[in-house]
């Protein structure tokens, strides 16, 4: 973390550190400062599927469905042969039909 931190202090946009950067919070379940570096990452690279991927999963967590299905759709429109894009947009509308149509006991 701590040559992350160095490195993005001389270069704050840095792709890489900001993703290596993501991936620890995603360890640390920091959901919040994986959608802040994954964010910087998407405004400059908007097709980043790696950012992407790792938004997903922290707005899944944060339980904020909606988004996490526009952002799966967006890497779809992207990369629509790749199985983890499809995976996590099937993931991304099941959890958001959940909380529309929430399954009865």
């Amino acid at each position: 973390m701590a040559l992350y931190k160095k490195v993005l202090f001389d270069n704050p946009n840095n792709c890489d550190a900001l993703l290596g950067q993501a991936e620890i919070h995603r360890e640390l379940q920091d959901w919040d400062a994986v959608m802040i570096n994954c964010g910087i990452v998407l405004e400059q690279f908007p097709a980043h599927l790696t950012a992407g991927a790792l938004q997903a999963s922290a707005l899944e967590n944060l339980g904020r469905y909606e988004e996490m299905v526009q952002i799966a759709k967006a890497m779809a429109a992207q990369a629509p042969d790749d199985i983890k894009v499809l995976t996590l947009l099937c993931t991304a509308y099941h959890k958001f039909g959940d909380i529309i149509h929430p399954v009865s006991m």
